[in-house]
């Protein structure tokens, strides 16, 4: 599963960058580039060549290096880690009645290391990030796309595509990343509630008294554990999150939009 995410990540990163530098050697004045600051200048022809020659390298070099980077980052490593969880937890889930409960337990201390590592690496600046760049690209390309619709009674520059394309899958991704994180802290609490089912139920029926204290060690060990929350920032990624982020960008491009009118 993480070859998988590794090659899907790779594979959009270098599309996505390719696609966009061949938007600025297309229109390099297309906003919101750099480049549509220059067109603004009237400083002679060679001065704006020169200008846009030293946007378009600085350009190329940072959606190369950052958009790589941010792809293999979200793409392969935090991805792949929340794939990996939900599919461990299921199985999990699945297998409590036919192992032993330290097994269990031993394999869900596993998976809490899992996401602890995962949050102590995302949790401070890369995720927050993450969803805020979402977030803001998806109002703005929403917003670009009604405007030009409206403007100019459809898309008349074939990269003005750009815009609905980028809303689309930025909507897909919170989505997508948000289901995904919210899956695990849902599936390990169902999880929990298994085993502890599972550690009441031994101990109601086992007789000998070394079981029975042994078991209510296993009882305590379960009432210790807690699911699994991917944190950002201060806060945590529950069922409601991706719909309160669709919302916001919702009512956000309606209020830019009526500002505009």
């Amino acid at each position: 599963m993480l070859k998988i995410c590794y090659f899907i990540s790779l594979f959009i990163s270098i599309t996505g960058v390719n696609g966009v530098i061949a938007l600025t050697i297309y229109d390099p004045s297309l906003p919101p580039f750099l480049g549509s600051l220059l067109s603004l200048r009237e400083n002679g022809w060679a001065f704006a060549k020169f200008m846009h020659l030293v946007t378009f390298t600085f350009q190329a070099w940072l959606f190369s290096v950052v958009g790589i980077l941010f792809s293999l980052t979200v793409g392969n490593v935090f991805v792949g880690t929340l794939l990996c969880l939900n599919f461990y937890l299921v199985g999990l889930k699945c297998s409590i009645k036919r192992h032993p409960l330290s097994t269990i337990l031993q394999l869900y201390k596993h998976l809490e290391i899992l996401g602890l590592h995962l949050n102590l690496t995302f949790q401070d600046s890369i995720l927050p990030a993450t969803l805020l760049y979402l977030l803001t690209i998806n109002i703005l390309s929403t917003y670009l796309s009604i405007s030009f619709q409206r403007s100019f009674k459809g898309f008349e520059n074939v990269a003005h595509l750009i815009f609905p394309m980028f809303a689309i899958e930025t909507t897909v991704a919170i989505l997508g990343l948000g289901t995904m994180a919210c899956l695990v802290n849902k599936r390990s609490a169902q999880c929990i509630t298994r085993v502890r089912k599972v550690a009441l139920s031994l101990e109601s029926w086992q007789k000998n008294e070394k079981q029975r204290s042994g078991n209510k060690f296993y009882c305590k060990v379960v009432k210790a554990r807690r699911p699994l929350k991917i944190r950002f920032a201060s806060s945590f990624v529950a069922v409601s999150t991706p719909l309160v982020m669709i919302s916001f960008c919702a009512k956000t491009t309606v209020r830019l939009i009526l500002v505009q009118s």
